[in-house]
């Protein structure tokens, strides 16, 4: 928590100097819904989101790509809520700027469908959201290295979508190539190495491969340990599963 306080207390500071007139106001504001959506206070985060694309749609109403970046986010942010209606008219509105700036190939457009994605997976809309990691995917290949991390985050949608439906090996291939990627591209100790293994972890359960599942779930509990306060979410959650899966081989 101490660097989102660090940045905060930057921000707030910035804020003061800079005019609501100034034309970097936007991305002040957008700065603080980041900042605020990363510590899950969705609100905070909706309402400084909301100051950007207001501010922007007054002074720069022809930037449709920065425009249709801001709803995109306020769109993540209801998803995060598991407000799918809202979150799906402001992906909605987001793609309806794309296009009309002929970006619909931009690095953008590549969190758009993920989101896309991701709210119609959390509606079983399975083959949909298939569809739409794979464009998100696909874009990301024209715009970034093989190895990137955003990369792996598809493929961990992906695979999630391949282990609901019962399609055990497709889900451990895009498990297990993204952790290749991110092993690769990230420290050690990064807690979404972490988090690809606690999903592997998971596949092995479901598939109640009881030894794999403990393996991988121990692996990831070592990384949230190394990384994260003892009593966040993530390292009690898995320690949970630890013990289950654990019981489950007495």
């Amino acid at each position: 928590m101490g660097k989102y306080d660090s940045a905060e207390k930057i921000y707030i500071d910035v804020r003061k100097k800079c005019s609501p007139d100034d034309t970097s106001y936007a991305h002040l504001c957008y700065s603080f819904g980041v900042l605020y959506s990363n510590r899950k206070d969705f609100n905070r985060s909706l309402q400084w989101f909301q100051r950007a694309l207001d501010r922007k749609i007054r002074t720069e109403p022809s930037d449709l790509i920065y425009i249709g970046g801001l709803y995109c986010c306020i769109g993540n942010v209801y998803m995060e809520k598991n407000d799918f209606n809202e979150a799906t008219k402001c992906y909605n509105t987001a793609m309806d700027c794309y296009k009309r700036a002929n970006a619909t190939n931009h690095p953008f457009m590549a969190s758009l469908y993920h989101g896309i994605a991701r709210t119609q997976c959390a509606q079983k809309q399975y083959t949909n959201a298939l569809n739409n990691y794979q464009r998100s995917l696909d874009i990301q290949k024209q715009h970034l290295t093989s190895n990137h991390p955003d990369m792996a985050t598809n493929l961990i949608g992906i695979g999630d979508v391949y282990r609901i439906v019962g399609q055990y090996q497709l889900a451990m291939s895009h498990y297990t190539t993204s952790l290749e990627i991110r092993i690769k591209s990230l420290p050690p100790q990064h807690p979404d190495i972490a988090a690809n293994n606690k999903k592997i972890g998971l596949l092995y359960e479901t598939m109640k491969n009881w030894k794999e599942a403990l393996e991988y779930y121990k692996k990831a509990v070592t990384i949230y340990r190394q990384s994260l306060p003892l009593q966040q979410a993530s390292v009690t959650e898995t320690e949970k599963d630890i013990h289950r899966v654990s019981s489950m081989m007495k």
